[in-house]
């Protein structure tokens, strides 16, 4: 064996047993919830069910004209009880929005969400606010 040849087996050995590698775990994140947003407390409410590795799976967000239901999943960060998901979505049926959804599993858990027109300008925020009711669940797959 040469040496060009043992320096691609190293780094392939290193590549495949890299901590990086390790840690890339996958998640589950599932559940659903809702709560009053708003300055007259409108009824706000996110389902999902994603996974991260392979990044798969569905959300939908409902809040007064505003209907998001996700087309794909382009990430999802955990961070302790604290998650990320990223993706693409529908809003009333038109495409090409983004949006950025978090939830923190605590007691009580909460949501929010932050959407996104196709120009990148922003269409909606709703704040990280407390559920009234219903729960979400992170664990590894």
């Amino acid at each position: 064996m040469n040496k060009k040849n043992i320096l691609l087996t190293v780094w392939f050995l290193v590549f495949l047993y890299s901590p990086i590698d390790a840690a890339a775990e996958g998640y589950k994140v599932s559940g659903n919830g809702y709560n009053y947003q708003g300055e007259n407390g409108e009824m706000a409410s996110l389902g999902l069910n994603v996974t991260s590795s392979p990044l798969w799976g569905w959300l939908r967000y409902y809040y007064p004209n505003m209907n998001l239901i996700s087309t794909s999943i382009t990430g999802v960060t955990v961070n302790g009880d604290s998650v990320t998901i990223t993706g693409t979505g529908t809003v009333q049926a038109n495409s090409g929005y983004t949006f950025t959804a978090t939830i923190i599993a605590g007691n009580p858990d909460s949501i929010g969400i932050e959407v996104h027109n196709s120009d990148g300008s922003l269409y909606n925020r709703v704040e990280l606010k407390a559920i009234v009711q219903g729960n979400f669940d992170i664990s590894t797959q």
